[in-house]
Order: structure tokens, then sequence, then C-alpha cells
């Protein structure tokens, strides 16, 4: 009897060790995926060195998951990339204006001022193959979080200073189009307004359509999007309802900017086909249309890259590459001017040709 009770309590201990490990497992596993939560946010909204410290508690908290290891692989190559980013884009924004290409103008028709023999219809040069139009680029449009930060200081435009440089551009006459006008312009299949210029925007932020969408009605100018088509469920970036709505409203043009924003040249080429090929089947998924334009990530490409953007049936690309003159032949390395938050309204008319 009392070999049987010694049994029951070694049963009874054994049982309340189990359950006591399964529940400090279940604890630990629930303490991980909150810190997952938490890190998947955080990269959302931009910040992978943060989500890369949260990443890397929650494995240590939970050792043996292993569905942190890609976001973790992730969030590093974004912060890689951003710190290259930041290396650029810096010597981008302290660029004076006289070191920017001179713009170059090419008249369309040429009608003589005599001839010997009467003619009926005026002698046409050669549609040109290069035009000057500025291609402006912006990332957020919302008032600046962190304005400590150097490089959220460059990138962050206040809705303030983009009504302000919208009503510039509209009083000093400039027209703003599409990027196909700017294409069928070099194919001289048109002839493009005065003084020309395209806005574009990075990334599909939330704040371009709470802040920017309602001032490009307001002066019914038109802007291109570049968009991440991964990030549509994180909540610091645009709903696919919300591009589709701008989209409908023929302001807004929609270009891909791969599906999670890595850096091309880092990559595989069968996940650089999937990043640029994929992310061009969803916008056109959602849109139901064809889609024409591309941005590299963090301006980074090289001959691999830039092929692969050719063979998925881009008619372009733009980079972060400094320039206002656009060039037929070269419309898949098209060079853009980047809008410094921190630029005053007079630096911002500086810049334009």
């Amino acid at each position: 009897m009392r070999v049987v009770t010694q049994q029951k309590i070694f049963i009874w201990v054994i049982f309340l060790l189990c359950i006591s490990i399964l529940s400090f497992g279940v604890w630990r596993y629930i303490s991980s995926s909150l810190l997952i939560a938490k890190a998947n946010q955080l990269y959302a909204q931009d910040q992978p060195e943060t989500a890369i410290l949260l990443y890397q508690q929650a494995r240590s908290t939970f050792p043996f998951r292993r569905d942190i290891e890609t976001p973790l692989r992730r969030a590093k190559i974004l912060l890689q990339s951003e710190l290259k980013f930041e290396d650029k884009t810096q010597s981008i924004a302290d660029l004076p204006k006289q070191q920017l290409p001179v713009p170059t103008k090419v008249p369309f028709f040429h009608f003589p001022t005599s001839t010997p023999t009467p003619l009926l219809t005026p002698t046409v040069i050669p549609m040109p193959k290069q035009l000057s139009v500025p291609i402006l680029m912006y990332h957020h449009i919302r008032i600046n979080p962190q304005p400590g930060n150097a490089l959220w200081a460059l990138l962050h435009v206040s809705p303030q200073q983009l009504d302000q440089q919208l009503q510039y551009l509209v009083s000093h006459g400039y027209h703003s189009i599409t990027f196909d006008d700017l294409f069928a312009g070099l194919e001289g299949t048109i002839v493009l307004p005065e003084k020309p210029i395209i806005l574009t925007f990075d990334d599909g932020w939330g704040s371009f359509y709470e802040n920017a969408f309602p001032l490009f009605q307001k002066y019914q100018l038109k802007a291109t999007e570049f968009i991440i088509t991964s990030y549509q469920t994180y909540p610091a970036y645009m709903t696919w309802e919300q591009i589709q709505q701008m989209d409908a409203s023929g302001l807004i043009s929609f270009g891909a900017h791969t599906r999670d924003h890595p850096d091309l040249t880092k990559l595989s080429t069968k996940t650089v086909v999937n990043e640029v090929t994929g992310s061009k089947r969803d916008l056109e998924t959602h849109l139901k249309k064809s889609i024409h334009w591309f941005a590299y990530p963090y301006g980074a490409y090289n001959d691999r890259v830039v092929k692969t953007v050719q063979d998925a049936g881009f008619t372009g690309a733009v980079t972060t590459n400094i320039g206002t003159v656009q060039i037929l032949d070269n419309r898949f390395l098209m060079p853009r001017v980047m809008v410094d938050g921190r630029w005053s309204l007079t630096d911002f008319a500086q810049r334009l040709p």
C-alpha cells in the first residue's frame, strides 16, 4: 500500500512538473509572439534598427521558433540599405543648384523662313530623343515625428510644405504630366506642355493618401506613387482600397517598387525576378490595368537588375541619380531630384529649371 502511494506521488510530481514546463513554454512562446508583432509593426514603420532588437529578443525568449529568421534577415537588409541610402541622399541634399545638369532645349519643329519652291507642310526636324523634365521625388508627407534624426528630416515633407510647393508650381506655369506622357514626348508622338514636371512619391505610405492626395485634388495636379506591394496590411501604408480610389480619380498613377523593398543588387537572380515581376503583377491584379514604370529601392541597381526590369515588360524606371534631363535611350535609369524636407520654398524653387 505504501509503495502504491509513493508511485502516485511520483506520478503527480512528474505530472505537475510537465504542466509547469508546458505552462512556462507557452508563456515564453506568447511573450515572443508579442515581441514579433511589435517588431513587425516597427519594421512596417521604417524603423528596422529597433525591430532587429525585438526580433533578437523574441528569439532569445523562445529559441525553438523558426519563423523569426526571415523577418530578422529582412530587417537587417533594410537597415543596411537605409544606411547606404542615407549616405547617398545626404550628398543629393547638399548638392548646389549649379551642379545640376543644364536643361537642353530641343525644338520640335522648324519652319524655314524662305524656300525656292512653295511647301505644303513645314519641314520637320526629327523628334527629340531627350527633354528637360524634372522628376521630383518625395517620401513621407507628414510632420516629422523624429526631428532630431537627419535622415528622417530629409525624407519628411510636411503637408504645409507640399501645399506651398504645389501652389508655386501652378502659379509659375509648371504642368504636371505622367510617365507615359514623358515617354510619348521622347518618342515624338506628342508635344509636351510648357514647363513639364513629374511628381513622384516612393513606398506607398499612408500619409500620401491622408495628406497629399487632397492637395492634388485641390490643385488638379498629377502624381505617380511607387508602391511596395506586400505592405498593404501594415498600418503605416496605404490599403488597396485607397490605392484603387486614387487610381480612379485620374490624378494619381501607380508604379512598382518591388514587393518587399530590398536592395536588389544583394539578392539572387530568382529573388530579384520575384520582387520585380511580382510587384508588377500585384498592381495589375488590383488595378486591372498594365503597369509600365518601376522605381529601384534605395536607387540601387546593376546590369542584372536593369535587365530584369526590362524583361518584366516595364517601359522605364527611375533612380535616385541626380538630374533633370530625360533621355529616351536611358529611360531605365531616369534621374530625379529629391525634395528635402529641410528646404525652404526658395530652396525648392532654386532646384527647378
